[in-house]
């Protein structure tokens, strides 16, 4: 089986905060916990605080019992029952610092990769080997996966070998307008050139 996905999806199609559910409804986290990199903290915050209201966290993110947390700089919501720790991708290289292997992960999500910086460049050069290492030491596998909205898929899998594409598409949704509204609009735009045309004292200007 393939240690690597690419998820390509736009922009609003729920990526961010599906796919580390749907990793934990599969059973996958019975095997460690998912982590799920964020290029910024506030992002790593926001969506780990959106994901905790999804699944009705009664303690809130990192609060007793609850399986969402985050882990920023200085600021750590890490119980021993989380299972989905959103974290920045510098966070992360600290933790492989420590410990390589990543002993407690079975997934490992690289979200919007292609905001390119040095921590996550460094990452994922660590990442892409981790798996065979892993199964080298006899450890249970890690997978990883990479997700992006404007990510080059065949790119990726040049790069990191033997992995699978899943193209999650979004959705637009027609807004209408009224006719008041486009009859409204038009009118002001008819009011805005002629007043353009009056010498400035009847513009009402100095």
């Amino acid at each position: 089986t393939s240690r690597a996905s690419v998820v390509s999806g736009a922009t609003g199609c729920g990526k961010t905060t599906q796919i580390p559910q749907f990793l934990h409804a599969a059973g996958y986290t019975s095997g460690g916990m998912i982590g799920v990199t964020q290029p910024r903290r506030v992002a790593a915050l926001t969506v780990a605080e959106r994901v905790g209201k999804e699944r009705c966290e009664r303690n809130g993110v990192g609060g007793k019992g609850s399986l969402v947390g985050h882990h920023v700089r200085l600021d750590a919501a890490v119980t021993k029952d989380t299972r989905l720790t959103f974290m920045t991708a510098g966070v992360l290289l600290r933790k492989m610092h420590g410990d390589p292997l990543l002993r407690e992960a079975s997934h490992v999500v690289l979200d919007e990769i292609h905001e390119r910086s040095l921590d996550g460049d460094f990452l994922l050069a660590l990442l892409r080997t981790l798996p065979k290492r892993r199964r080298e030491s006899g450890m249970r596998p890690l997978k990883l996966v990479v997700m992006s909205a404007t990510l080059d898929a065949d790119l990726f899998m040049g790069y990191l070998g033997d992995c699978t594409v899943v193209s999650a598409p979004g959705r637009t949704h027609p807004v209408p307008t009224p006719a008041r509204a486009r009859q409204t609009g038009a009118q002001g735009l008819r009011r805005g050139d002629a007043e353009a045309d009056l010498p400035p004292r009847q513009r009402g200007l100095p």
